[in-house]
């Protein structure tokens, strides 16, 4: 029958389906609600005495009778207009309906009538979409902007959503400007109204005139419309656009314009509880920015000129991190940044209120741009620079909890010292210092949130050669403050290796070890913190927080550990030590312990029992071989044959020893061998006429007095 509707071309049976369809229209609602769903489509060979139809004998598709009606050319403009028009009654009857069944004054009718009646707008509408051609679109346009100003705000949203698709190059115009009306009847119609014309091919003039409408919004609008306006700036501004905004004087650019709405929409405190909204609203001016040299440019203008600290807010580095996130931008944004750090406009107070609580709205951007501008802050040769960069690092290893992103974070860290380079070994070895203290508690010994992540740290000890002493020695106090057992025994292991071999420069690595080990370990025999350098010098040395068994087997540990050093240091107590190929300052080894002890417990770094029990075994060390008792007889010449000999040397090419330094004029008790601090024993080996040092710190005691 279509077919033959198609194929007509007698008027009297064109007009007779005509006026048979508009009546149904206008007094059927029944019917109409049945030829507006899909139809059922029987087989002919089913009876046609009543009987009930098998499943078989059906078949369902999905389009309507009324959707094939409208491919029919000579019936859809009077078919569209009729149904168009039937809307706002259909519209008037179902605000009746919802009013019926609210008042509660017998109940809500038939149900299947109001649902009926609720039903018949959408599917009107949705016959319009997606149909393959419109015969005539101009009258088909006027009649869906007629409805749309009578109609309630649940049909104006469907007939915006609609419109776009039936609007025709020459009305564009035209609907822009019911639409605009429309909005500003109804403030919540913008997005809707924003999407539809953003499908419309318009004229400059008439897009200015939106955009400025769009930029008015941002600043009432909520953060969950933000997203949806961000994305129609970006995609419809042109780089060439001149805005006129009202109460400014100067007209400036559009991308400078959008710049300087969105930095001070940011600028807000209702971030954690709209974190979805800005998430997207980020996520959109990232993908926007990404196409878009002249916005890009535009907000490196705008932050380079603000001249105080005071004026950068949090919208400054989230802005900056959405321009990152492109890869042709990064270098722009870099130098921007050393620019701001080195002037000392950009601080640690930014990257707090940038990030504290404010992760949810940053993961989009934590991988393609966080992580890389902070590895590229703390490659820089600048020390403020690089400061930046591992504050950076430290906050986001804070806000962000994922252990896929925390895990991130640490690789990049160790991939920085293991660069070799001195100045970004040590920015990347402080940043894992302070993470070693993130959770970290000497009193509960709770264990630092680094911890799941020490198997990175420990591969560092693959790089112990290339380090300076001072980052080993930071290094060993990382391992330790781990308080992971997998770690302390892959630390051990390397402290034992270097101790036991013959080179004095690896005996050195396992001495800062031992020394790190017994300083970690006594923050936890009184509680304190020793990366973050909490001590109490007035402590008992009886006192420790753990409890008596633990206390007790921890001091046996650090005890055996100090024993160890010492016995592998002390050439008399070495097991080659009577080797050929032992190196002529055999001593160095045991006196670099003694020094990094000292240094140790001057810092206050070791536990008081800790200190108390070095200092009773290892004094004797020193008063039996650097100090002598003179005579009882008063006499002023020692007893020890030895330090005879020191001061009757007839060899003219050896320094001879003399008394020296009883200043006081009274009775000596004891003296102190300066000679052998100054010059090497070791006659066999050393260059006749030739004074070999063995420790700087004696000589320079020896010219200060």
């Amino acid at each position: 029958m279509i077919g033959q509707l198609k194929a007509s071309t007698n008027i009297d049976i064109q007009k007779c389906v005509l006026d048979d369809m508009e009546a149904i229209i206008a007094d059927d609602d029944e019917l109409l609600h049945r030829m507006l769903l899909p139809m059922t489509v029987v087989s002919p060979d089913t009876p046609s005495d009543g009987t009930v139809l098998s499943k078989s004998s059906q078949s369902t598709t999905n389009t309507s009778l009324i959707r094939t009606l409208l491919r029919v050319s000579f019936l859809q403009p009077t078919l569209l207009a009729t149904l168009l028009q039937k809307l706002p009654s259909l519209d008037e009857n179902s605000e009746n309906e919802d009013g019926v069944c609210d008042g509660g004054n017998g109940g809500c009718g038939n149900e299947s009538t109001r649902s009926m009646v609720n039903d018949l707008p959408r599917l009107i509408l949705s016959q319009i979409r997606w149909l393959d051609s419109i015969v005539d679109p101009g009258p088909l346009c006027e009649t869906v902007l007629e409805c749309l100003h009578v109609c309630s705000r649940r049909l104006q949203l469907e007939l915006i959503d609609i419109i776009g698709d039936i609007t025709p190059d020459g009305d564009s115009e035209k609907v822009v400007a019911s639409l605009r009306e429309a909005k500003d009847a109804d403030e919540s119609l913008l997005l809707p109204v924003l999407e539809a014309i953003s499908t419309l091919r318009l004229s400059s003039e008439s897009l200015s005139f939106v955009m400025l409408d769009a930029l008015n919004a941002i600043d009432s609008a909520p953060p969950s419309s933000i997203p949806s306006i961000v994305r129609f700036l970006m995609n419809n501004s042109n780089k060439s656009d001149v805005m006129v905004v009202p109460g400014e004087s100067n007209n400036t650019s559009s991308a400078m314009t959008i710049m300087s709405k969105l930095r001070t929409k940011l600028s807000v405190d209702d971030v954690p509880q709209n974190a979805n909204a800005y998430a997207l609203t980020l996520e959109a001016i990232s993908q926007g920015m990404q196409y878009r040299d002249d916005l890009v440019s535009s907000l490196l203008t705008s932050v380079s000129q603000t001249n105080s600290s005071d004026e950068h807010g949090p919208a400054d580095m989230w802005l900056l991190l959405c321009a990152n996130f492109a890869p042709h931008n990064k270098h722009k944004v870099l130098s921007l940044f050393r620019k701001k750090t080195i002037a000392g406009l950009f601080t640690e107070d930014l990257i707090k209120s940038s990030f504290c609580g404010k992760s949810p709205p940053l993961a989009f951007l934590f991988e393609t741009s966080i992580t890389d501008l902070c590895d590229s802050l703390l490659r820089s040769p600048e020390q403020a620079t690089r400061d930046f960069g591992a504050h950076m690092y430290y906050h986001s290893f804070r806000e962000f909890k994922d252990p896929v992103e925390r895990q991130n974070i640490v690789a990049a860290l160790v991939t920085h010292v293991g660069s070799g380079i001195v100045r970004e070994v040590d920015s990347a070895m402080h940043v894992l210092t302070t993470l070693t203290m993130i959770g970290t508690s000497a009193k509960s010994r709770t264990s630092s949130e680094l911890r799941p992540f020490a198997a990175f740290v420990v591969s560092l000890l693959d790089q112990l050669s290339t380090l300076t002493i001072g980052q080993a020695r930071r290094l060993f106090m990382i391992l330790f403050s781990l308080n992971s057992e997998e770690s302390a025994d892959m630390v051990h292991i390397v402290i034992r290796k270097h101790l036991s071999a013959a080179s004095v420069d690896m005996k050195r690595i396992g001495i800062i070890g031992s020394t790190a080990f017994v300083v970690s370990q006594s923050e936890y025999l009184r509680g304190d913190n020793v990366l973050n350098k909490g001590n109490n010098c007035n402590e008992s040395s009886e006192s420790y927080s753990l409890g008596n068994q633990s206390g007790d087997k921890l001091k046996e540990e650090i005890f055996k550990v100090l024993e160890l050093a010492h016995t592998h240091c002390d050439p008399s107590q070495s097991k080659n030590s009577n080797s050929s190929q032992r190196q002529a300052h055999s001593h160095s080894p045991l006196a670099y312990l003694y020094d990094e002890l000292a240094l140790a417990i001057k810092g206050k770094h070791v536990a008081p029992l800790v200190r108390d029990w070095i200092v009773d075994k290892y004094s004797n060390i020193l008063e039996n071989l650097f100090m002598g008792d003179f005579p009882e007889d008063g006499s002023l010449i020692p007893e020890s044959d030895a330090d005879r000999l020191l001061t009757e040397q007839s060899d003219t090419t050896f320094p001879v020893g003399q008394m020296r330094f009883n200043l006081d004029d009274e009775d000596a008790a004891l003296y102190m061998r300066i000679l052998p601090f100054v010059v090497s024993k070791s006659l066999s080996q050393q260059v006749r006429g030739k004074e070999r040092l063995i420790c700087k710190v004696p000589v320079k005691f020896s010219r200060n007095c």
